[in-house]
């Protein structure tokens, strides 16, 4: 698995291009170069995007949930060992 499609949604928040296609990517950036609405709808979803699952309150937020699933796991931890005593 290749990072990137984790975090771009081709055509939508970026063009992905075959890894090591010179190729291809000359032909996403000549894409890129002669549509410009393209260029803008692509550049703004890539803003939305970033700014929903990688802002400092997005990266807060997932800790949190991890943080509260460790909790609960501890406190289950913790009563079935109380229980078993």
């Amino acid at each position: 698995c290749i990072g990137s499609e984790d975090y771009i949604k081709n055509g939508e928040t970026g063009l992905l291009v075959e890894p090591y296609s010179v190729d291809d990517l000359a032909q996403a950036i000549e894409k890129l170069w002669n549509d410009q609405e393209l260029r803008n709808n692509i550049g703004k979803q890539a803003g939305d995007y970033s700014s929903k699952h990688f802002s400092d309150e997005a990266a807060g937020a997932a800790l949190g949930r991890i943080l509260d699933d460790v909790a609960k796991e501890v406190s289950l931890d913790l009563k079935s060992s109380v229980s078993t005593m």
